[in-house]
């Protein structure tokens, strides 16, 4: 197999997986009907798939390192579509939930395995990347020389943009529907989300490899904010696309830059670590978001607040990535590239 027919298969995979997680928001209106639910039981409804997720890159993650990823990916994409098939015939919201968490176990699983390292470490190699990295590779060491507050502000990004990018896939449809949309164009705003979360993606990366990724990851946080708001306000309907496409664009855009933000910050000795930490509560995050929706909704509030709700988040995540602090990496690095070359000569010897 060609490596071109390799990455094609892994699209056609993040496509499928990308899709059975955003026909959450589809069917959850749905739902309510068939079954009565509450919007606050709905929330916990929209969750289960979420935390499925969680549990799912964890597990999964470990599996490939002892069968291969080649097999979890069968096990996770098996899964997810069996499980979202089966959860096409269930009776009740407990059944449902249940299908749902095991689809998500598949969807959590199935990206981190699609990226495989681009060679094996030699035994020499592990010796002595071991020798040099073990010592730090610990969560306490991401609050060590002056990292407490930036680590704690990354945390807090992460949080609040997976609030929001999961309270917006989950509830959009919802939202509309409660703003007085029909629910046939309430489905349509969802695609346009996920039309402007590809634009904001890609557009994103651009902005960030000119003008550095602090500045564009503010901005966009900033522009959902405020895309967000003007939802509240009646205005033509083309604008509201426009808004909806805004709000997409920078909510899912955030959440990828953010990820290169952390890595760009963190030395390579605690680089995994950082990231993970900060994936993790961001999944805590993406847990919560769609019961907090859940909860205003059935409050029944006047709908400029729901969207101010799912605004705010992108508020703080603005104030927390501009106050981290920059440390300048180049002393450490330096620091680690002298005690591997140090150690290596030592196993050479």
């Amino acid at each position: 197999m060609t490596a071109t027919t390799i990455v094609l298969w892994c699209v056609f995979v993040v496509i499928f997986d990308g899709y059975d997680l955003a026909i959450n928001g589809v069917a959850l209106p749905l739902l309510m009907q068939e079954w009565n639910m509450t919007a606050v039981q709905a929330g916990m409804l929209a969750s289960t798939a979420l935390a499925g997720m969680m549990f799912g890159a964890m597990f999964f993650g470990m599996l490939a390192d002892k069968i291969g990823r080649k097999n979890v990916i069968l096990i996770c994409v098996t899964l997810f579509s069996g499980f979202t098939f089966w959860g096409g015939f269930a009776s009740n919201p407990t059944e449902f939930g249940i299908l749902r968490f095991i689809a998500g176990l598949g969807i959590g699983g199935v990206l981190p395995n699609l990226i495989s390292p681009e060679q094996n470490a030699t035994a020499r190699t592990q010796f002595v990347l071991n020798e040099v990295h073990a010592p730090d590779a610990s969560i306490a060491a991401l609050f060590r020389q002056g990292r407490s507050m930036s680590t704690l502000l990354f945390w807090c990004c992460f949080f609040m943009c997976l609030l929001m990018v999961y309270a917006l896939g989950s509830w959009l449809p919802k939202l509309m529907m409660a703003a007085g949309y029909s629910l046939g164009n309430s489905l349509m705003f969802l695609m346009a989300m996920n039309i402007g979360a590809v634009i904001g993606t890609i557009g994103g990366g651009i902005l960030a490899d000119r003008f550095h990724l602090k500045p564009v990851i503010i901005g966009m946080f900033l522009l959902g904010a405020v895309s967000l708001v003007g939802l509240g306000f009646n205005s033509p309907q083309a604008v509201i696309y426009l808004l909806v496409a805004a709000a997409g664009a920078s909510a899912i855009g955030s959440s990828i830059l953010l990820y290169s933000f952390v890595a760009q910050y963190y030395p390579l000795s605690i680089r995994s670590t950082g990231i993970g930490c900060a994936s993790a509560v961001g999944r805590v995050g993406a847990i919560v978001g769609p019961i907090i929706i859940g909860f205003l909704l059935g409050m029944e509030l006047p709908h400029k607040m729901n969207f101010l709700a799912v605004a705010i988040p992108a508020i703080i995540g603005a104030i927390s990535v501009a106050l981290i602090v920059r440390k300048d990496l180049n002393a450490e690095r330096n620091a680690e590239i002298l005690l591997s070359k140090q150690k290596l000569n030592s196993v050479k010897t």
